[in-house]
């Protein structure tokens, strides 16, 4: 099931694959060549102009953003639930999975954390605390950490990516209300961390905001659990190119047998996707490692680079959305409106394949940047350059697999 990513294109770019992976991959090695004596500083964001700052503070933006979210979600559940139950028959699928999830990555990036407003959860718990008596909170304690948004976004991606059982539009409707109460109870009882920390969709978007050209954090490490989320993305990402390979359908026919049970099925999907996102952590572990010994002193490898993963994401989520925002994401009003076919010749393949080489190597170049910018402090100035030849190597590693997601 790849609904929210559709059949992705097949590079078919105007030059050889094997031409396209090597100026790739000397893009990464001229990005940390040029950099290497004028080390990037660390770019805060462009200020907006007063009067649009006004207009995004104000109660009056707020609030209606906090209406519109609360309509979306309302009509979200009740087609969810009451709408054609027939796979393919029901437009919520592809809102929740294209218009929304899909959706969530140019609206943060364009716009920074703009969830933080619509989101209507948040908007639901801060209601019911204010019928509380009391206006004390308990502390959301700090071990909890991001690992419930962790945990969502694992539960996500296998309902969405890799589990057949995600079609379903009642699959969807059990998700989003088992989901909304526990983040609106949550919400509720410790306040608005609950949503900064605990929130998977408002993690994503939080995360993806680092890039927002008004709100740019790029070099802010990563907390532990935000690694594993960013890893978890990775991984699946890396799992949209494997559908392209020769033995993947067997690998489907393991994990979705005809004859076998959801449970079954959701248990393998998630020992696939854990896999594929160990994978691409354990990249990031061996590079971390093997600069460990030129860091300044007191600085950990691990922490410090973390920032270099954000561009990184982005860049997969961007390049394996595309067909979806394209193609998929069509059925969402086509469905409404009763019918009609899904236009698929308004783009090319080869037009659909630059963009996504574009988004990758952006992503790749920009994390280059980004790993000058920490190295400045990080690593010891007399092994600097020594020093990033792993993190070269990491890039140029990611990019690659980045490349094969969708070239396939």
């Amino acid at each position: 099931m790849l609904l929210a990513h559709g059949e992705l294109a097949r590079i078919s770019l105007p030059i050889p694959l094997w031409l396209t992976v090597l100026v790739a991959s000397l893009s990464v090695i001229a990005t940390f060549a040029m950099t290497a004596n004028r080390y990037p500083r660390n770019p805060s964001g462009v200020a907006l102009p007063r009067a649009d700052r006004h207009f995004c503070d104000s109660a009056v933006t707020h609030a209606c953003l906090r209406i519109v979210g609360l309509l979306a979600l309302d009509v979200l559940l009740i087609e969810a639930w009451i709408g054609p139950s027939a796979v393919g028959s029901n437009p919520a699928t592809t809102w929740f999975y294209v218009w929304f999830w899909v959706g969530l990555v140019p609206a943060s990036l364009l716009f920074g954390d703009v969830y933080r407003y619509v989101n209507p959860l948040r908007t639901l718990a801060l209601l019911i605390s204010g019928l509380r008596r009391t206006t004390s909170r308990p502390d959301l304690p700090n071990r909890i950490g991001y690992w419930p948004a962790v945990a969502g976004l694992l539960i996500y991606l296998v309902l969405d990516g890799v589990s057949q059982e995600g079609d379903w539009p009642r699959a969807v409707a059990v998700f989003i209300s088992v989901y909304a109460v526990i983040h609106i109870a949550g919400g509720a009882w410790f306040g608005p961390r609950w949503f900064d920390r605990c929130e998977t969709f408002a993690v994503y978007s939080a995360l993806i905001a680092r890039l927002a050209p008004f709100r740019r954090r790029p070099t802010q490490p990563l907390d532990r659990p935000l690694v594993a989320f960013v890893m978890i993305l990775m991984g699946a990402a890396a799992l949209d190119g494997l559908v392209h390979f020769s033995f993947w359908p067997g690998v489907d026919l393991v994990i979705n047998p005809p004859d076998g049970d959801a449970v079954q099925s959701i248990a393998l999907s998630t020992v696939v996707l854990v896999a594929a996102s160990g994978a691409m952590g354990a990249l990031y572990l061996a590079c971390t490692w093997a600069i460990r010994q030129f860091m300044q002193s007191g600085r950990s490898a691990f922490t410090a680079f973390t920032p270099v993963l954000i561009p990184v994401v982005v860049s997969y989520a961007i390049s394996t959305h595309l067909p979806a925002a394209l193609f998929e994401s069509q059925a969402g009003y086509l469905l409404v409106v009763g019918g009609g076919a899904t236009r698929y010749g308004f783009i090319s393949n080869t037009t659909i394949a630059i963009i996504q080489f574009i988004a990758i190597m952006s992503g790749s170049v920009l994390a280059a940047l980004t790993t000058q910018a920490i190295a400045t402090d990080a690593i010891k100035p007399r092994l600097r350059r020594l020093g990033q030849i792993p993190l070269a190597a990491l890039l140029i590693s990611y990019t690659l697999i980045g490349i094969t997601i969708v070239s396939g």
